[in-house]
């Protein structure tokens, strides 16, 4: 028992500093998202809290499966929390004489988070912080009235439309090394925003109004501008997203040609 204490302290000294921190970094990330989903979970389905009598969050609760924000923050979820299983492969691979099998799973899923992280996660984030904190300054009580503050702690709020954009930014930093294929980034956002387009539109017909509460707020043509920029706009971020990444990549390639 001693010596696996021992052989597991010897590999976790291995591990590189900073990378000890990124970890720590991703297994905070991780529980705040998981802690997140419960909290959520818990108040929409077992609470009984008295403000689900409130029509907002009725409809709201009622039309989950349409709502964008929806569809995006539980893909950044998987998307963050993708990395502690990463980085719990890691440690497997370094403990358990260089597991081939845990290495193969580690590389897969490196390519697949990348990839989603281009075509998906940033581009749809920046899409609802601007919608959502666009609307929220407009007129709150269409998108988030003030009772959804006795509801839900504000960084429930936050992580849903304001943190992912910035961490999705330091993700590129600390672990991309290498920026996908964007014809692959742009089938991947192109098939996602159809369906979703597919799902939204059918949700809309079976309704006698609009699913978001401030579209029924706005004219005809202005709703119709508004929907045409939520499913166009993506677009504009996915290459918005490689630029970014190239501006980082060229300040990590030239910090690591000074010699200090």
């Amino acid at each position: 028992m001693n010596s696996l204490i021992q052989k597991e302290n010897q590999g976790f000294l291995r591990i590189h500093p900073i990378k000890k921190v990124i970890l720590f970094l991703h297994t905070l990330v991780t529980s705040i998202y998981i802690g997140s989903c419960i909290y959520s979970v818990y108040f929409v389905l077992i609470s009984g809290n008295e403000h689900v009598l409130s029509t907002f969050i009725r409809k709201g609760i009622a039309n989950m499966k349409y709502l964008l924000s929806i569809w995006v923050v539980l893909i950044e979820m998987v998307y963050f929390c993708s990395y502690s299983v990463i980085d719990f492969l890691e440690i497997y691979y370094l403990y358990h004489k260089k597991s081939a099998f845990a290495l193969l799973l580690r590389q897969f899923l490196r390519v697949t988070v990348c990839n989603v992280l281009f075509s998906v996660v940033f581009p749809l984030s920046a899409v609802v912080a601007i919608l959502f904190w666009g609307f929220y300054f407009w007129e709150r009580e269409l998108i988030y009235p003030k009772i959804m503050d006795n509801v839900l702690p504000p960084f429930i709020n936050h992580m849903m439309h304001t943190y992912p954009v910035p961490l999705s930014i330091f993700y590129m930093f600390v672990e991309i090394t290498e920026e996908p294929p964007k014809k692959r980034s742009f089938v991947l956002l192109t098939t996602l925003m159809s369906t979703y387009s597919f799902v939204f539109f059918y949700g809309n017909h079976n309704c006698d109004e609009w699913i978001y509460p401030v579209l029924d707020a706005l004219t005809p043509s202005q709703a119709t501008l508004v929907v045409i920029f939520t499913m166009t706009t993506p677009y504009v971020f996915l290459f918005v997203g490689y630029y970014i990444f190239s501006k980082i990549k060229g300040i990590t390639e030239l910090s690591s040609t000074i010699k200090y």
